[in-house]
């Protein structure tokens, strides 16, 4: 998968492109994105397929399509996506 430069998504996962262990037989677009969201990663060689988003007004709002949890299987940019979630929340919970 792609990730796109300039994407909250890039600064935490610190790599332009990564695999996913993609199970799903659905997808969307870009044209498909709810307002104020924009692609952070697309599928490689499908390149209309979005792999993640996120909103482009809030704090850490990112959506993916594959399954990140699984980090027993994956490489270190999924273990520094939930890391990164992780911070986000505690940061969340404290502000409260």
């Amino acid at each position: 998968m792609r990730v796109a430069d300039e994407s909250r998504l890039r600064a935490i996962v610190a790599t332009d492109r990564f695999d996913v262990n993609t199970f799903h037989h659905q997808g969307l677009d870009q044209t498909a994105l709810a307002p104020g969201f924009r692609w952070a990663a697309l599928a490689e060689p499908d390149a209309w397929l979005v792999e993640a988003y996120e909103s482009a007004t809030h704090a850490w709002v990112i959506g993916v399509q594959w399954h990140p949890e699984r980090i027993f299987e994956l490489g270190d940019a999924h273990r520094r996506l939930w890391e990164s979630f992780i911070v986000a929340c505690r940061s969340y919970r404290n502000r409260k």
